[in-house]
Order: C-alpha cells, then sequence, then structure tokens
C-alpha cells in the first residue's frame, strides 16, 4: 500500500492533462476498502452505510483512486463519533458524512 501510495502521490502532483486511457472504476476500489476498514470503523463503534453506483469511472489511474478513498474513509473514522458513516458513490460524486466527534474525547 506504501509503494501505491507513493505512486499517488506523485501521480497527483504532476501538471497536466490526464493521459488518453486511463480510466479507474471506483465501486469496486470502493467496496474493497470499506470492506477492508469495516473492523477499524468497529472498533470506534462506527457502522458504514454504503449507496454505490457500479458505473462511475474517475480518469485516474487505480493507485491513485486507492490512496484518496483510504485517505477519505480514515479520515472519517479517526475523526468521527459512534454512529452512521454514510457513503454515497454515484454519478455526481463522492459524499461521506459521518457524525462528529465529541471534542472533549480527545478525538
Amino acid at each position: 500500500r506504501l509503494a501505491r501510495a507513493s505512486h499517488a502521490a506523485l501521480w497527483l502532483g504532476t501538471a497536466g492533462p490526464t493521459p488518453e486511457g486511463v480510466d479507474c472504476r471506483v465501486a469496486p476500489v470502493l467496496a474493497s476498502l470499506l470492506e477492508e476498514f469495516e473492523p477499524l470503523a468497529a472498533t470506534k463503534q462506527q457502522q458504514f452505510i454504503r449507496t454505490i453506483t457500479d458505473d462511475v469511472h474517475w480518469p485516474m489511474p487505480a493507485e491513485v483512486v486507492e490512496t484518496v478513498l483510504a485517505n477519505l474513509l480514515l479520515n472519517a473514522i479517526q475523526h468521527g463519533g459512534p454512529g452512521r458513516v454514510e457513503v454515497v458513490l454515484e454519478a455526481r460524486g463522492l459524499r461521506l458524512a459521518n457524525p462528529l466527534a465529541d471534542a472533549g474525547d480527545g478525538g
């Protein structure tokens, strides 16, 4: 994962147009990450609620998509409070909504 994250950071940092033919189906990457992070979310008493449209494509390599999504999900887990973490992927974009952590809990 670290090598993919490094590749993604380099790709995101380059200026210029997306190369022809670079395309990623987002749904399988997101579904895999949600499955991977479910146990971590459970330790904070969080549950992922998914609404995932299967035909969403982003014009970037899969490693970049994975890095971006993993960062968003980990932030939601780390900085969110107990409850439902709603993840909605649709043609218009991605939406994450989670309960705020109690400011007094240090999280």
